[in-house]
């Protein structure tokens, strides 16, 4: 787990602290526990050392601005999934999960200490990683996934409470019927959902002769060079760098922008007004969500 990302160490800083926090006390357990922690501590070290020379890749791929907007938005990807643009209430849909999630955190409680750790596990992390995005932000929904099982747990102790089996049947077709109708939708559109990399890249070695070409967003180099292979040089433009790189340019010089992934990148349009109000569009071409100009 260590290994696949960064953030699984929130699950063994949660660990410790619910190991710490209940069995303080216990010293023989402790001393096994502690133990445990240097086996693991052994077998992460090379990866360690990596992290530690800043030689990973960019991890924090996707990453948003922490904003209500941004969190309710997270909470819809989680609870819908991708297929979320097939429902319209979308608000409702949200009140019933947390309504439910709300429900299963009150009293009474059975089992404190499986709450506690569920508790440790569900919202250490994630009030954390909210903490440290106050600056560079690392929040994203796709990283969180690997909390999302108590989350979904707590969901399932909601909908326990209910005492009528009428109604927690009710409730379980309802919420069966959202994951169907949401999985069905993304599975019947793939190929709207993805962009069509393959053509653009190819458009782009037919047309571009020794002009500059400029990615946005930053990362969207990614998929790019999946098809390019080396075969054309071009750089990463962010709304950050709009002014140094293209103000670099030689009067009358040609080059290609290639946008893509703009409406969460740059939902105010900042980088359309400045192409629009500093040069001249010679051509431009339109794929799925893949804009060449």
């Amino acid at each position: 787990m260590l290994y696949t990302h960064i953030f699984s160490a929130f699950v063994v800083l949660v660990e410790n602290l619910y190991v710490i926090t209940t069995s303080f006390k216990n010293k023989k357990l402790l001393k096994r526990w502690v133990i445990a922690q240097f086996i693991i501590l052994i077998f992460i070290s090379p990866w360690l050392y990596v992290i530690i020379q800043s030689r990973t890749p960019e991890v924090y791929q996707g990453a948003q601005k922490v904003s209500l907007i941004s969190l309710a938005y997270t909470f819809l990807e989680v609870n819908l999934g991708a297929g979320r643009s097939v429902f319209r209430n979308k608000a409702l849909i949200a009140i019933v999960f947390i309504f439910l999630s709300i429900i299963g955190l009150l009293p009474p409680w059975d089992k404190k200490r499986e709450l506690f750790l569920l508790i440790l596990y569900l919202f250490v992390p994630i009030l954390l990683l909210l903490f440290l995005s106050l600056g560079k932000s690392f929040f994203s929904a796709r990283y969180i996934s690997i909390f999302i099982p108590g989350y979904l747990i707590l969901l399932s102790r909601g909908i326990r409470r209910f005492k009528y089996y009428s109604l927690i049947l009710l409730l379980l077709i309802g919420i069966l019927g959202v994951y169907f109708l949401s999985l069905n939708y993304y599975y019947s559109n793939l190929a709207n959902l993805n962009r069509p990399w393959r053509e653009a890249v190819r458009y782009i070695h037919e047309n571009v002769a020794s002009e500059k070409v400029f990615i946005f967003a930053p990362y969207m180099w990614r998929p790019f060079e999946y098809y390019n292979r080396g075969k054309i040089n071009y750089e990463t433009l962010s709304i950050s760098q709009l002014e140094s790189k293209l103000f670099n340019l030689s009067q009358g010089e040609k080059f290609w922008v290639i946008i893509a992934n703009e409406e969460v990148e740059d939902p105010e349009g900042k980088l359309l007004r400045f192409l629009e109000s500093k040069f001249i569009l010679l051509r431009e071409v339109k794929y799925y969500r893949i804009v060449i100009k």
